[in-house]
């Protein structure tokens, strides 16, 4: 079963970044899914829209493996 965490009001990752290998978005789902580096195990963060230029620039600042899902999001 994967875990599941909510970011709330204020932008604030349930992770270090040194503790993640890959990050892709659905916006869809409003949904960060996360790999992380220890055990490869999946991890989704929901994340509004209102919080995904925080999200992208999480990941940017640390060179975070992603995809377009994250660097190419505009939010509508």
């Amino acid at each position: 079963m994967m875990k599941s965490h909510q970011i709330k009001k204020t932008f604030s990752m349930p992770f270090r970044p040194e503790e993640v290998f890959y990050v892709t978005y659905s916006k869809f789902l409003s949904t960060a899914f996360i790999i992380l580096k220890e055990n490869r195990e999946k991890v989704q963060v929901i994340v509004r829209h209102e919080h995904m230029k925080e999200l992208k620039e999480w990941v940017t600042m640390n060179r975070i493996l992603t995809d377009e899902s994250v660097l190419d999001f505009i939010p509508s």
